[in-house]
């Protein structure tokens, strides 16, 4: 698994609300000012150390390795893994007041690789390793943490829409077809 944290700086098309913003829940939170910042967002999530990693020139890629190699025939499950992640460390980045695109977590991401140049801008920055731990996790493991990071999210609070269940568990349409009777209904 992975994630793609931009740090402020040039290359990014990022437009972080005002400071004389009236309506700052319609525009993005800034990005983390540096690499420190940043790797505060993973601590944060609860997610486990990432195994490398990697600073890609305008931004950092944690990522967690497997052991042993997995053979994936669901993908399904995959996709909502990392699905799952991305909304752990995106919830994290908000909760520290930073933008964190969690749009970055599909299975065909393109990652830069350590020792290829950045040249967004213009600019020559190195994509390097900057951290790296021979830490691997088995699918299971992160499973588990991803299901233990999600249980401390705040939960939505309940509403009663089409098609959600009332106090008792009965959903609305059901209950309305259970109170009347054709007499009822019928009645001139």
């Amino acid at each position: 698994l992975w994630a793609d944290v931009d740090i402020a700086g040039p290359g990014h098309k990022h437009q972080p609300c005002p400071a004389d913003c009236a309506k700052p829940h319609k525009h993005k939170l800034p990005l983390p000012p540096d690499e420190d910042t940043a790797r505060r967002i993973i601590a944060e999530s609860g997610l486990p150390e990432p195994t490398i990693w990697i600073h890609s020139g305008g931004g950092l890629y944690p990522i967690w390795l497997l052991k042993p190699a997995h053979h994936i025939s669901d993908l399904d499950d995959i996709k909502s893994l990392a699905a799952g992640w991305q909304k752990v460390i995106g919830h994290a980045a908000e909760k520290l007041g930073w933008d964190y695109g969690t749009g970055v977590g599909d299975l065909a991401r393109v990652l830069r690789i350590p020792g290829t140049i950045n040249r967004k801008e213009g600019l020559a920055r190195p994509c390097r390793i900057v951290d790296a731990s021979p830490r691997r996790y088995t699918l299971k493991e992160l499973q588990v943490a991803l299901a233990d990071a999600l249980a401390t999210l705040p939960q939505p609070e309940p509403t009663v829409g089409v098609g959600d269940s009332l106090g008792d568990g009965t959903p609305p349409g059901r209950d309305y077809n259970n109170r009347p009777d054709w007499a009822h209904i019928l009645h001139p």
